[in-house]
């Protein structure tokens, strides 16, 4: 996602010594009343699809299926 701008030099790496890396869980929570718009599914799926973790089959087709 961001190849491209470490390897022009618009993003570095830093080397924080006291950084211990970590998994973090991530869950999307919104309102029935207000599902997330195309930017939003986008947004959720391209996170979904990221993760190792999540079969494709478990993903929500209602929010990750552009309209």
């Amino acid at each position: 996602m961001v190849r491209a701008d470490i390897e022009s030099g618009r993003l570095v790496r830093l080397d924080l010594r006291d950084w211990r890396g970590a998994e973090y869980l991530l869950q999307v929570v919104h309102k029935i009343e207000t599902p997330p718009g195309p930017a939003g599914r986008w947004l959720i799926e391209r996170l979904a699809l990221s993760s190792p973790d999540i079969p494709a089959a478990d993903l929500n087709p209602e929010l990750t299926t552009t309209h």
